[in-house]
């Protein structure tokens, strides 16, 4: 949950969030004196990309006004934040509620622009805005080209809590029993709306505005939500959507937790127990002596779900060799003097690095980042990369940091080339890591280049 200070205002926002919502859970280890100090840089980082419209850009202020997701998205956290007492500027608050009221007065050209003009309707619903007429513009283009399909899709929940806030009941409840949660025939319409993000956010605002649903939740269904987590089909952005349900279900279930018990079981049969009681998130260590472990739950609560987690962290104990392309390409070459690849080169003397990432799914492929690891020993030539949004031709943003510099664009399928210099500091025989590209929004789409062996003379 590393909130870095040049990356996407998604991503910051994201990291933010779970720090928001996991203020009050000591098992994660965070104290609220910590986490204000990592909200404020958060809000710092924001208001910087804050243009004079009152909406957010993804990377650097953008002008003029339009429909944002973002935007939406860091007012949704912003409002969050001012309800838990940690307070943003009020200058950026009031201006990023004048941002909202722009985007809703946008008509929308396709389903996913009216998801994000229903997500901000009800963002400006909980900040006490009227939005009666805000909502039956959109629900007139709504019946106009999507009807029938709208009720089940995230822009009907959001209707719905905006509905609820409103004090229109009936209506609200009548477009929230329509979203169907799980379904595999929703279809995904945009890097921002995901299986699992729509899913956790339908439970968001049940627990907000619908209680009674939300503790009509069964284990199965919880389950079936957060599959997408143990499939691996997540990203920073429905991971911080699925963080919010779970701590809204958790509400519901702490008020009678299971019994639970972890033991530890080696390879002699032996066991040692390492954790029971009753609470709704524990963390444990267990051994690297660990055949098996086995987890036990009992009482009430015990079939509503319970889920675990190992968390493993280390290095490759060799560097790979093989090529990966899932939807994506991307490999890499070092250049010497002469234009020509090289795997060897003397102190100080510069190395072209020239990468090639492109699409093979057919269609361009936008917020890709791109990892390029340094081999040790490397320095990046300062005067050949530039850190910032658009210093790299066909590169949306650079990050530079001490191993590494990561590029986030939209590949096209034709190769996007991205050429800068390193030069050597030490002398020695070094790995070059291979380089990486991945979609920042579908983790099925995917490369990675091979690694490679470079030695530095005197």
């Amino acid at each position: 949950m590393q909130a870095f200070p040049h990356g996407c205002s998604e991503q910051i926002t994201s990291a933010a969030f779970c720090r928001l919502l996991l203020a009050d859970e000591a098992d994660f280890g965070l104290n609220r004196a910590e986490v204000n100090k990592q909200l404020d840089r958060t809000f710092g980082t924001l208001r910087r990309r804050q243009n004079d419209q009152g909406l957010f850009g993804y990377w650097a202020p953008e002008t003029g006004d339009h429909i944002s997701f973002v935007s939406a998205y860091v007012m949704d956290f912003l409002s969050e934040a001012k309800r838990a007492r940690f307070n943003p500027s009020q200058e950026m608050f009031a201006s990023g509620l004048l941002g909202l009221q722009k985007i809703v007065r946008h008509d929308p050209d396709n389903l996913s622009d009216a998801r994000t003009v229903a997500y901000a309707i009800y963002v400006l619903t909980r900040e006490g805005v009227v939005t009666t007429n805000y909502i039956l513009n959109l629900e007139d283009y709504l019946e106009k080209h999507h009807s029938g399909e709208w009720q089940n899709d995230l822009t009907g929940v959001y209707l719905a809590g905006a509905l609820h806030g409103l004090h229109k009941d009936a209506d609200a409840e009548k477009l929230i029993a329509q979203y169907r949660v799980g379904d595999a025939k929703r279809p995904v319409t945009d890097d921002f709306c995901q299986p699992l993000g729509s899913d956790s956010q339908y439970l968001a605002v049940l627990a907000r505005d619908f209680p009674a649903r939300l503790k009509k939740i069964s284990g199965d269904q919880l389950e079936n939500i957060l599959r997408p987590i143990r499939d691996g089909e997540f990203n920073t952005l429905s991971a911080a959507y699925a963080v919010r349900a779970l701590k809204a279900y958790s509400e519901t279930a702490s008020q009678n937790l299971p019994e639970t018990s972890v033991t530890e079981i080696r390879a002699d049969k032996s066991e040692t127990a390492l954790w029971q009681g009753r609470k709704l998130i524990q963390r444990t260590d267990f051994s690297d002596k660990a055949k098996n472990l086995r987890i036990k739950a009992s009482g009430a609560m015990a079939g509503s779900g319970m889920f675990f987690q190992v968390v493993q962290a280390g290095f490759d104990r060799a560097t790979p060799t093989q090529a990966i392309s899932k939807g994506i390409e991307v490999y890499r070459e070092l250049l010497g003097n002469d234009n020509l690849a090289t795997t060897t080169t003397k102190i100080g003397e510069q190395l072209r690095v020239r990468l090639h990432v492109r699409s093979i799914t057919g269609a361009p492929l936008t917020n890709v980042a791109v990892i390029d690891l340094l081999p040790g020993g490397f320095e990046i030539v300062d005067s050949t990369l530039r850190g910032g949004p658009s210093t790299v031709h066909g590169v949306d943003y650079v990050d530079i940091r001490e191993d590494r510099a990561l590029f986030y664009a939209t590949v096209p399928e034709s190769a996007l080339e991205i050429d800068y210099q390193i030069k050597s500091v030490n002398r020695g025989e070094f790995t070059v890591p291979p380089p990486f590209a991945e979609s920042m929004y579908d983790r099925n789409v995917k490369a990675r280049g091979k690694g490679s062996r470079i030695k530095v003379t005197q």
